[in-house]
């Protein structure tokens, strides 16, 4: 009767200690074993809160354009080979916001500053004093391509087709009046 708690404790100190091996990767091995991945709650990280503005859209387009903001923070954060980042869309009252979840992150700073920069696009046009293709001469990008004052702030949308003829890939923007106007 005496040895039945000294038993019950020992097998409660090797199931720990197995639990703990499982647990706490420490070796290369152990890491091979996992069936899981720990999140967010265990090895720590980022939880950020955006909040999408969408005053300025059209409710016919706010489901297209907050699924597009998703897809592009998921393309960004896959730079920072975060194991299993959660990002996903909630709404509460008349706020959208998007939550992204950086489990095992260590640079949250670069994290967010990444995540939250505002893309530029411009258009420029291709320089008449271009020089060979097969000279050793080492070109800057403002030396090739001109600057012009159609940026991304004219565009008002863009769609994606195929070439019939050769079914070749191409996009078709569409403009502002006022980009309009600088293509002429």
């Amino acid at each position: 009767m005496k040895d039945k708690p000294l038993f019950f404790l020992i097998g409660l100190a090797l199931v720990s200690l197995l639990a703990g091996w499982f647990v706490v990767p420490t070796t290369n091995f152990s890491q091979e074993h996992h069936p899981w991945r720990l999140g967010l709650d265990l090895v720590g990280g980022s939880h950020l809160v955006y909040e999408i503005d969408l005053s300025q859209v059209s409710s016919l387009d706010q489901d297209n354009v907050v699924n597009g903001l998703k897809d592009v923070i998921e393309t960004r954060i896959n730079k920072f080979g975060v194991s299993e980042p959660q990002v996903f869309v909630a709404q509460a009252g008349e706020s959208t916001r998007l939550i992204v979840e950086l489990a095992g992150i260590k640079d949250v700073s670069l994290a967010i500053k990444e995540i939250g920069e505002t893309p530029f696009l411009e258009f420029r046009e291709l320089g008449t004093d271009v020089a060979p293709a097969d000279t050793n001469v080492t070109l800057n990008v403002d030396d090739v391509f001109a600057p012009t004052e159609l940026t991304g702030r004219y565009v008002e949308g863009a769609q994606l087709g195929r070439d019939s003829v050769t079914g070749q890939v191409y996009v078709r923007l569409s403009s502002t009046a006022k980009g309009t106007s600088f293509l002429k």
